[in-house]
């Protein structure tokens, strides 16, 4: 795996919680508007984008952004769910959402350094193989 990716894919784990709670507030926002836009009748609305529209724009990069960081939070709940019950879920909860360092989650886990080293690896390599499936990494 290249250094790139493994950061990447690291990255991903530890901002996990984060998007998540980003995506919920999306959610909440995208019905709201969908209620407000529900009663608009487009049958006799023409809409014409101009040239370069900004607002536009705008728009469709926070989309892509949001569906980016859709397909983020996927890699990480297959992960999780592939290790459930494992003890490797616990080693994901650990390192990346609680930040321990190496040491301490060894402690905390009872378990062998390189055994913390191994199993990081294989889960990352999981995660990579699903984020390629979801076209994220090539």
């Amino acid at each position: 795996m290249e250094k790139k990716t493994k950061i990447a894919l690291e990255t991903m784990f530890r901002n996990y919680k984060k998007n998540k709670e980003t995506l919920i507030k999306q959610e909440g926002l995208n019905d709201l508007i969908s209620r407000q836009v529900s009663g608009t009748d487009y049958g006799k609305v023409l809409v014409q984008s101009s040239p370069k529209n900004n607002l536009e724009e705008g728009i469709i990069k926070v989309v892509d952004d949001m569906e980016r960081v859709a397909r983020w939070v996927k890699v990480v709940d297959y992960t999780l769910i592939k290790y459930r019950g494992e003890y490797k879920d616990k080693l994901i909860e650990c390192l990346y959402f609680k930040c321990f360092s190496i040491t301490k989650t060894a402690r905390v886990l009872h378990i062998d350094r390189r055994t913390i080293f191994r199993w990081k690896d294989e889960i990352l390599i999981s995660a990579e193989m699903f984020a390629k499936d979801l076209r994220i990494l090539r």
